[in-house]
């Protein structure tokens, strides 16, 4: 197991953690910058894949 994986922000727990909050509070600001750290970690992944 990757000790990392535990501190991981894009996490499937904490994506889903963000977005129940995000649903709770109704926050735009906080939805675009969480859309934006999610739209770079996909491009990050998919960065590592073509390697």
């Amino acid at each position: 197991m990757n000790f990392f994986e535990n501190v991981d922000p894009f996490s499937k727990k904490n994506i889903m953690d963000s977005f129940l909050k995000l649903i709770k509070n109704k926050d735009k600001q906080f939805l675009i910058q969480i859309q934006i750290l999610l739209e770079k970690r996909l491009i990050e992944l998919n960065l590592n894949n073509d390697i």
